[in-house]
């Protein structure tokens, strides 16, 4: 897929993972999968859905890990 626009393609960082798949989020939270399934689920962790596919975007996992630590900032 093009974009002729090359703002669209950086804010989206497609190439990065802008979009994470419930796999992808367990693989890098070193969560087991069927967690992170309860999670979406029970809407605990914020998600996006394209059809019938389920998503979480990158900057909302991020700010969801901050949001869980223990250490005062």
């Amino acid at each position: 897929m093009q974009f002729s626009d090359k703002r669209t393609t950086n804010s989206l960082d497609l190439e990065n993972g802008f979009l994470l798949t419930p796999p992808e989020v367990a693989k890098i939270t070193r969560l087991a999968l069927s967690t992170v399934r309860q999670y979406i689920a029970g809407g605990i962790l914020p998600v996006t859905r394209l059809g019938r596919r389920t998503f979480v975007r990158k900057s909302d996992l991020l700010r969801w890990i901050d949001a869980q630590s223990s250490y005062p900032r």
